[in-house]
């Protein structure tokens, strides 16, 4: 099936927000309130087999999603918040295959060695969460099952050959108990895998912008500052860091600290934090920006413009440069030398 026969279709999700169209021979980019699509392909937009993409259906702070990284890859799952619940649940399947090739003189002559592996991963999480007024509790748990098969093929010099298969599994698991209110959380961590348990902890308490955190015997603390819409961002986690920013690039910044400070104490990380997802997505999408916003520390600098007629975007990934005239715009990205046109609706 051809997807550029898809594309004039896609003009007719508008809706009263925003709307944005981009795309290109190799790359879709789709965004308004109610849906994400995201699609790309070194060879092309032609046969869905080859393409590697994004889907996800919105409304208010819910959200279903299916992702394809890979030919036999993908992930899906759901996002459910209400007024005093919350719900979520991931699963997702992983195919990483290995080759190695290696050759050594030896007494005997040389040997050839290749040896391959697949490793098959799959992971399923859940989450549930219930709050009233400024406390919460919530339960979390993520298994992964992980299939290991490999082969060793040995080739001597005199003609000779050996073929040495060998496969093993094991399971894991974590388990999040969580309680917690507006100034702070604890958070108890279960870990399992095969017969061996270890339990992690994670502690919170913040107040006035200052958020301190306890896990296994290290203390790591969240300092923001804002002044006029402009934030500064202290971490520090091991090593002090500085950041400076605008605002919704501070909020990202905190989650970002949190999910993976909790991420480093389960033995299963969260496969997808869809709402995480979502806001990153569009703090980095300059069609989404107002006026101007940035992230700068030592190691990344990230900015974005949008104004009436010029829009730019810079980040170690990407350099692109906009021109938008009513609803029809044209982009261009300097790194990886593609033009784009498209449609934007506001």
């Amino acid at each position: 099936m051809k997807l550029r026969y898809l594309l004039p279709f896609l003009y007719f999700l508008n809706t009263q927000a925003q709307t944005k169209l981009e795309s290109n021979l190799h790359s879709l980019n789709f965004k308004n309130e109610y849906v994400d699509i995201a699609a790309k392909d070194t060879f092309g937009l032609k046969d869905l087999v080859n393409i590697k993409g994004f889907l996800k259906l919105k409304y208010d702070n819910n959200s279903i999603y299916v992702a394809r990284n890979g030919l036999l890859n993908h992930h899906y799952g759901l996002d459910l918040n209400f007024d005093y619940a919350s719900f979520y649940f991931n699963n997702s399947n992983q195919n990483i295959k290995n080759e190695s090739y290696s050759s050594q003189n030896s007494p005997i002559g040389k040997i050839n060695t290749r040896t391959t592996i697949l490793n098959k991963d799959k992971i399923r999480d859940f989450g549930l969460r219930f709050n009233y007024l400024d406390y919460f509790i919530g339960y979390e748990q993520a298994n992964k099952e992980n299939d290991i098969d490999g082969e060793t093929f040995i080739e001597f010099e005199s003609g000779q050959s050996d073929l040495i298969p060998y496969s093993f599994s094991f399971n894991s698991s974590s388990k999040t108990y969580t309680i917690g209110f507006d100034y702070g959380f604890l958070k108890f961590i279960e870990n399992n895998q095969d017969d061996n348990k270890f339990n992690k902890s994670l502690i919170k308490a913040s107040y006035n912008g200052l958020n301190l955190y306890h896990y296994e015997k290290d203390i790591a603390s969240l300092f923001n500052f804002n002044f006029k819409g402009i934030n500064l961002n202290l971490t520090l986690d091991k090593d002090l860091r500085f950041n400076l920013s605008t605002n919704n690039y501070s909020g990202l910044i905190k989650k970002d600290f949190e999910r993976k400070l909790e991420d480093r104490l389960r033995l299963v990380p969260r496969i997808y934090d869809s709402n995480l997802e979502t806001q990153r997505n569009y703090t980095q999408d300059m069609f989404f920006t107002e006026d101007f916003s940035f992230t700068l520390d030592k190691d990344n600098f990230e900015a974005s413009i949008n104004l009436d007629y010029l829009l730019a975007h810079y980040s170690k990934d990407s350099e692109k440069v906009g021109l938008k005239y009513k609803f029809a715009f044209l982009t261009y990205d300097t790194k990886r030398k593609e033009i784009a046109i498209g449609l934007y609706l506001n």
